[in-house]
């Protein structure tokens, strides 16, 4: 909630006060992929583009950046009633490591020098997830409502 959002940036700005906190917000898309030269085997690439940015630029190459993979589980070897449980896990879990330089930088911010034509200064930049998109059949994998 907007609360939760103001009583983390209050925290931050009290541990460096002499720093001006801005929100970095950015969007995380995934869509499965063929990968003919791994034997056709499908992957879901995970990409980062920056909130800010025109559509026409996040939808750039240059707009966006690979931030990881979540691997395709295969229906060979695991029973059908264990093997949506499985999937779902699998995804939670490289979304949770995927996130965690995010939740850790939340905590304390990213100092970077910044120059906005005037000279560089130092600012606080405070990442935030402001969507998750994909196809629908990545969507309902992450809310784990089909897998």
């Amino acid at each position: 909630t907007a609360d939760f959002w103001r009583e983390v940036a209050e925290q931050i700005r009290n541990d460096f006060p002499d720093l001006p906190l801005l929100m970095l917000p950015f969007y995380l898309y995934s869509d499965a992929t063929q990968v003919v030269a791994f034997g056709g085997k499908s992957f879901h690439p995970v990409y980062l583009s920056l909130a800010g940015e025109s559509l026409a630029v996040r939808n750039s190459k240059a707009g966006r950046v690979v931030v990881g993979y979540i691997p395709h589980v295969s229906k060979k070897g695991l029973p059908k009633s264990h093997l949506s449980a499985f999937r779902e896990h699998v995804m939670s879990v490289c979304l949770e490591i995927l996130l965690e330089p995010v939740v850790v930088a939340q905590q304390s911010g990213i100092q970077m020098w910044c120059d906005d034509g005037s000279g560089a200064t130092m600012k606080l930049f405070m990442p935030v997830l402001e969507a998750y998109s994909g196809d629908i059949p990545e969507l309902l994998k992450v809310t784990c409502k089909y897998c």
